[in-house]
């Protein structure tokens, strides 16, 4: 009893955290069991975990009554009583920082262990059975037997799949020959669910409506957005998006580039963001200027290069040259070589699996599609493709082409869009660029006219960024300047700052650069006071990182009053520069209550523009931007902020 009294006055005692851990930030609500999930950096590693619950294990021979006195000290309740291995779970009072309890059992002698009820999660691996059984090989390769290819030559869609499976929000326009259906509705097991297929309009007027009669629609809509995980055929690359089917492929596979100009404002003006158009031919104006519409618009195209032994990319692909928002796709095979079908060239942007097809093609002209194509979606009933390829079965099938390569391409676009739907084509076009797998046949180069930037991967398309490395501070006029190293990826937008003042880790702010002034704490020659600090990366498809090391910084105290500290004013806020005066840098710092666009542009004494120093959307939380004057005369400047709701200016002073 004499011990427990003890180490019961330690536990009152303990007003500190240890390294080792650090309390929740402030991530949207996410409940599970009727709990709230937090999440937070515990022995160095981010986890998530349920609010207000501690899993505590005791140590063998010590009996629950004797731990009870120490639970009704806590007001905890005894969720999960101790189990055959000793643990239990508590839950504490409302608004209890659980780590500083944990921090204070860690050195009871009756405790073996204490954590927070920490969670963890399904990897995702659809049941589709064509999935689970290998015909899917562009998402998964194995090396399974058949087709016999190469292990990993495919896009890594399962391990995207752990981060999204798409987001209904995002639709996009599958402009080809429709979709199947009998009697008016749909009719495909895999391609049947009116929540996320919507019909559009027939530009052919064979009277059909949007009734695939050729296959190839049914082919392509498959692969970018079959119905996943329903125990039924097969997964598509992003099945959790919606589609929009637009037919302007006749029953025989040709259209009038009319259609295809018809097709695209369509889609466009019905909510599609990416443009999916498994076709190719000539040059064409009316093409040029549907593109330049989906463009104007901020709508992405992806279309395949064409299928030229080796020759030019046709058109629309082609125009990737000269607008930013189209991707063109060359297509590779199982064993991540480009098929030799495929046209290659210099306006190829990536490569996709789009099948083997078969050896000596482009002398023969023969074809016959087995397990070494692209197995997907095909009508539920006859359809012209099966009059010259019998072995293309109904239901599901195999097909070649770069037809097939560019579906891979929309649904990863499908799934970065996901994950940030304010992205523009052209930042689209960069990630899935930039993250695509560098493969044999490249010889090492960053760039050739037959993968163009490589073969797509959908999970470092998606992937979050690495934690920031090396938190330190300097003391910059009695504040704590932070600094870490900058992210290697190309796509961190900025960087979010935690810190922890004892009562549980909040963001207190954002930085495009990699420093950190925080103005709220004053540093003297004497400190008695400590905070905790860490630094997440955050990419352009708004992945968080896990946190950077845990700095501590002692510190005097507070410039504000605690309640103050980084609470959000309810409406935009622009605030005074710092330093101001200043010569030649100063930081900027405003906030933003919801996220939201926001421009910040400095002006001279004579009200004209010179500098733009933020301008785009922006996520809830405050933002410091460094700004460098060096180039400007000394003066006065006004800096003014727009937003959807406010205009605010302020006034700076530089002087050299």
């Amino acid at each position: 009893m004499l011990l427990y009294k003890k180490y019961l006055k330690i536990f009152l005692a303990i007003l500190v955290f240890m390294i080792a851990f650090t309390s929740e930030d402030l991530i949207a609500q996410q409940i599970i069991g009727g709990k709230v999930v937090k999440r937070g950096i515990w022995n160095n590693k981010e986890v998530e975990y349920a609010d207000g619950q501690i899993a505590l294990k005791l140590k063998s021979g010590v009996q629950m009554q004797s731990v009870i006195p120490l639970i009704n000290k806590l007001n905890a309740t005894i969720v999960e009583n101790f189990d055959k291995l000793r643990w239990a779970l508590l839950e504490l009072p409302t608004g209890t920082d659980i780590f500083s309890v944990i921090t204070a059992l860690m050195n009871n002698p009756m405790i073996e262990a204490v954590e927070p009820n920490m969670m963890a999660q399904t990897t995702f691996n659809p049941n589709d059975p064509s999935f689970q059984d290998g015909h899917q090989w562009a998402l998964r390769n194995i090396g399974q037997n058949p087709p016999g290819g190469t292990n990993d030559a495919d896009i890594d869609a399962p391990e995207a799949w752990n981060i999204t499976q798409g987001n209904s929000n995002i639709i996009i326009g599958i402009l080809d020959s429709g979709i199947p259906m009998l009697s008016g509705s749909l009719s495909h097991p895999d391609l049947d669910d009116l929540n996320k297929i919507i019909l559009g309009n027939d530009y052919t007027n064979d009277g059909e409506g949007v009734r695939d009669l050729l296959g190839h629609g049914t082919h392509v809509a498959g692969i970018v957005s079959a119905e996943t995980n329903n125990s039924t055929g097969i997964a598509g690359v992003a099945g959790d998006c919606k589609i929009l089917v637009v037919q302007v492929f006749n029953a025989s596979g040709y259209l009038w580039w009319s259609w295809f100009k018809n097709g695209v404002i369509y889609a466009v003006d019905n909510g599609a963001k990416i443009i999916n158009f498994s076709g190719a031919g000539g040059a064409s104006q009316e093409a040029y200027d549907a593109v330049a519409y989906a463009d104007s618009h901020n709508v992405l195209l992806v279309a395949s290069a064409g299928n030229n032994c080796g020759a030019r990319v046709f058109y629309p692909a082609a125009y990737s040259s000269s607008f930013p928002n189209v991707i063109a796709v060359s297509a590779t095979d199982h064993n991540d070589v480009i098929s030799e079908y495929s046209s290659v060239g210099p306006q190829v942007n990536v490569a996709a699996p789009g099948g083997y097809g078969t050896a000596n093609f482009c002398e023969t002209e023969d074809i016959y599609y087995d397990a070494d194509d692209i197995y997907s979606t095909t009508p539920n009933y006859s359809f012209n493709l099966q009059n010259l390829h019998p072995e293309v079965t109904q239901n599901y099938g195999y097909l070649a082409g770069s037809s097939m390569a560019a579906p891979h391409v929309s649904g990863v676009a499908g799934l970065v869009l996901s994950l940030n739907p304010n992205l523009i084509p052209s930042q689209v076009r960069n990630i899935l660029q930039q993250t695509a797998d560098k493969v044999a046949g490249m010889g090492g180069q960053n760039f050739t006219n037959d993968y163009g930037y490589g073969r797509i991967n959908a999970y470092k398309a998606i992937q979050p960024p690495t934690a920031p490395q090396n938190l330190t501070y300097t003391i910059v006029s009695n504040h704590p300047l932070l600094s870490w190293n900058a992210n290697t990826e190309f796509d961190v937008v900025r960087y979010d700052i935690y810190r922890d003042l004892g009562d549980g880790s909040t963001k207190i702010g954002s930085s495009t650069t990699t420093s950190y002034n925080d103005y709220d704490l004053y540093i003297s020659s004497s400190n008695p006071y400590f905070a905790f600090y860490y630094v997440t990366a955050v990419d352009l498809t708004n992945l968080e990182s896990s946190g950077s090391n845990i700095l501590r910084v002692w510190y005097n105290g507070l410039q504000k009053e605690r309640s103050e500290i980084a609470q959000l004013p309810k409406d935009p806020t622009l605030y005074q520069n710092y330093p101001n005066p200043f010569n030649p840098i100063t930081i900027v710092k405003y906030s933003l209550p919801v996220e939201q666009f926001v421009s910040i542009k400095l002006y001279n004494s004579l009200g004209q523009e010179i500098s733009t120093i933020v301008e785009g959307v922006k996520q809830e939380g405050f933002y410091q931007e460094s700004f460098n004057a060096s180039k400007l005369p000394s003066g006065i400047y006004f800096y003014k902020m727009i937003t959807g709701t406010t205009i605010q200016t302020q006034k700076m002073i530089l002087q050299k």
